[in-house]
């Protein structure tokens, strides 16, 4: 009878005789720990005008940590070093001299705060001043001085093991989609351990929008912070973005407000 559209006739009689299935999935959240301040791959860098510290304040970090002496007492020998060098040229009859005395009278804020960054030695930023930049004036952050802080580069891929394995969820099935590496964590500590950890991403304004970076940025901002969240019942991981194409003073007051409103209990 060809009133009747006989193929579709023929389909649904077939779809009436066969046998209907329901797939259901699982998911599984693998805890997995990581090192974040042993380093076992170790590569030499050529010398470059983004290293950081600089060459002559490494050496000085060095000297100091072969040395059993504290801050309060490096700062104090400084002081005294000056205080000679000052007398010797008032004596030799120089006194007009002094502005010239290549003494500092207090330390450079890397030699006082070397014990809550840097741990390895110089920082390698020659594909980012952006990065040098940040590191560079959050260490004269008060908030992060007065919060006892410690802050480490973690950019350079591959040296470290803290590494975010990040997932896409398309509808029922989770899909992995590669590894991200965060350039900086700001941490604190409770009885030595790491009890907190901000994660800071830097950005160039041409990389910011790219698919692979977007989808990454999304899950750690989401899904990683609610399931640590979830596993050890307080927030454990933050995570803040700054972007190249917004000043400093600016990027700076995202980091001091991070600080005050996630370090805070």
């Amino acid at each position: 009878n060809d009133l009747y559209d006989i193929y579709r006739i023929n389909s649904q009689i077939r779809l009436a005789f066969s046998i209907k299935r329901e797939l259901q999935t699982q998911s599984e959240i693998i805890p997995e720990k990581a090192r974040l301040l042993i380093i076992d791959k170790f590569t030499a860098i050529e010398k470059n005008d983004k290293l950081y510290p600089n060459i002559s304040i490494t050496n000085q970090i060095l000297e100091y940590d072969s040395t059993s002496a504290g801050i309060s007492s490096m700062e104090q020998k400084q002081k005294e070093d000056y205080e000679r060098a000052k007398q010797a040229l008032i004596k030799s009859g120089l006194a007009n001299m002094i502005n010239n005395l290549n003494i500092p009278q207090t330390l450079p804020i890397e030699i006082k705060l070397k014990d809550r960054t840097f741990h390895y030695i110089p920082y390698d930023f020659h594909q980012s001043e952006f990065e040098k930049d940040i590191i560079e004036n959050v260490l004269t952050l008060d908030m992060f001085r007065e919060n006892d802080l410690e802050i480490y580069y973690n950019g350079a891929r591959g040296l470290t093991e803290f590494e975010i394995n990040c997932f896409v969820k398309d509808n029922k099935y989770w899909k992995n989609i590669g590894k991200y590496t965060p350039d900086f964590l700001i941490i604190t500590r409770k009885d030595k351990e790491i009890y907190k950890a901000l994660i800071i991403e830097t950005k160039g304004e041409g990389f910011a929008y790219k698919p692979d970076f977007v989808r990454r940025k999304k899950f750690v901002e989401t899904s990683f912070l609610d399931q640590n969240r979830a596993h050890f019942g307080y927030r454990k991981f933050d995570f803040l973005y700054l972007q190249d194409s917004d000043k400093l003073n600016v990027n700076l007051e995202k980091v001091s407000t991070k600080i005050n409103t996630f370090f805070k209990d």
